[in-house]
């Protein structure tokens, strides 16, 4: 029988994979323009920013404070993909955290195309930084960009 943990992961999956992309629409030269400003928002944030592409189902940004704050090297966190974040959160808070963003994810996906960017998730949970030790961290899922079909990019 299925652990809880199982059973919201494979539903977070479901809801994530239900998502009909076409990829020859897809367009990633959004993505340099996003990053160039992220680039320079992160010498002035005090923020570690991520982009994660619902296409790909990964990180396909990280900005340096994840260096600074938390002491992650982000070679490996793109090497080793989600399983490097996931591995960092702490175990009491894992199942609430994914079974909010599946919940987010159910919503945001039934909302009008033109209301999707308009919301956005925040959470707080645990994460194990460089010395070890968890720390509290406040993380916010938003639309950044939409398909042509309205689907999140």
């Amino acid at each position: 029988m299925a652990s809880d943990t199982e059973k919201t992961q494979i539903e977070y999956f479901e809801i994530l994979n239900s998502q009909n992309f076409i990829p020859k629409d897809l367009d990633y030269t959004i993505l340099d323009k996003h990053t160039k400003f992220l680039d320079k928002l992160n010498v002035i944030e005090n923020s570690s920013i991520s982009i994660f592409d619902l296409y790909q189902k990964k990180h396909v940004y990280l900005s340096s404070r994840f260096e600074t704050i938390f002491g992650f090297n982000i070679n490996k966190a793109h090497k080793e993909g989600n399983e490097y974040f996931d591995k960092k959160v702490h175990p009491d808070d894992n199942l609430d955290a994914m079974k909010i963003a599946s919940y987010f994810f159910k919503i945001a996906f039934t909302l009008p195309v033109d209301e999707r960017k308009n919301y956005k998730l925040i959470n707080d949970y645990r994460i194990k930084n460089e010395e070890d030790k968890y720390i509290r961290v406040i993380e916010q899922f938003q639309a950044l960009e939409l398909d042509k079909q309205g689907i999140f990019g």
